[in-house]
Order: structure tokens, then C-alpha cells, then sequence
């Protein structure tokens, strides 16, 4: 951690903030092909959940691929980061996440027994990657199936409406 921040220090303070052009960050990753996209996939997934905005992994996606692509590439990763805390907090933090989620927010679950998929599709559209979820979902009577459908289709709006304004902003910005 203390080598991130100085490394970032350095960055900003050196003044090496001002090399960075997104143009040649684009063509590095476009010419990695398939790859890249894929990379973006793993790197939300398995980072998203330990804490930053999923917000920030759509910016970049937006940024670096054409909007179709960049939807799907933070739709996938959205939904593998989401799946993934899930999972987590079901098999291997149960009784940590139980114990620290407030017990208004654990009160929700008997209404999501009742109607799982409106729940949890209600609960991805306002929230969408809010990281208070994925432990409140891991330690509810939800089955995998239950949550898998409504957080890939909660997730999508979101995602969308986000890649199209940075999409949008980029175009506007560029001319």
C-alpha cells in the first residue's frame, strides 16, 4: 500500500500525469485484441469487490473500446464482481458479513424470500455495484439461481446509461 501511494505520488507530483494521453493507452490495449476486453472482464470481477466503484471500471471501458463492446466488457465484469462477492460472503464469510450487516438492511430479506427475482432486480437497479449487496445477498435464503438472472439484468441500465455518457462526452469533447 505505502509503495502504491508513493508510486502515485511520484506520478502526480513529477509531473508524469501530463504523458498520459488516452489515445495511446486505447491503441496499447486495442492492439492486444481479444485479450483486452477480457483482461477488463477479470480486473472488475475480481477487484470490484474489495471495494472501488464499479463506475470507474465503465468509465475506462467506455473510454477504451467502442460502446457495444465496452457495454458488454462492464456488464460482464459488473455481474462476475457482483457474483463473485456473493459467492464469497455465501461460502467463505458467512458468519463474518451476518454479524456486520445492519439489521434493518438483513430485515429486507423476508421480503426477498417472497418475491426473489423483483428483490433483487429492484435491489441492482438502485444500488447497482453498492458493495453493501453482495454480503447482504451471500447471507440471505437466496439460491445462486435466484440472484444470478436479476443482478445480470439489474446491472445493465446502469452500465449502459454510463458507457453512452462517457461515450457521448468523449464524441462531444473530441470535436
Amino acid at each position: 500500500l505505502l509503495l502504491l501511494l508513493l508510486s502515485l505520488a511520484w506520478f502526480f507530483l513529477g509531473g508524469g500525469y501530463q504523458e498520459v494521453r488516452v489515445e495511446a493507452i486505447r491503441d496499447r490495449v486495442r492492439a492486444q485484441g481479444p485479450w483486452g476486453p477480457l483482461f477488463m472482464v477479470l480486473l472488475f470481477g475480481f477487484t470490484q469487490p474489495l471495494g472501488p466503484s464499479g463506475h470507474l471500471y465503465l468509465v475506462a471501458s467506455a473510454l477504451l473500446w467502442p460502446a457495444p463492446l465496452a457495454f458488454l466488457t462492464g456488464l460482464a465484469g459488473a455481474t462476475l464482481g457482483q457474483i463473485n462477492g456473493f459467492l464469497f460472503y455465501r461460502y467463505l464469510a458467512r458468519g463474518w458479513a451476518r454479524r456486520r450487516i445492519p439489521a434493518r438492511l438483513l430485515k429486507l430479506e423476508m421480503r426477498m424470500v417472497e418475491t426473489p427475482f423483483r428483490s433483487v432486480l429492484l435491489l441492482r437497479l438502485l444500488t447497482y455495484t453498492w458493495p453493501l449487496v453482495p454480503p447482504m445477498l451471500g447471507v440471505s435464503k437466496l439460491s445462486f439461481r435466484q440472484v444470478f438472472l436479476p443482478t445480470l439484468i439489474g446491472l445493465a441500465p446502469t452500465t449502459a446509461l454510463v458507457v453512452w455518457l462517457v461515450d457521448w462526452f468523449w464524441q462531444v469533447g473530441s470535436q
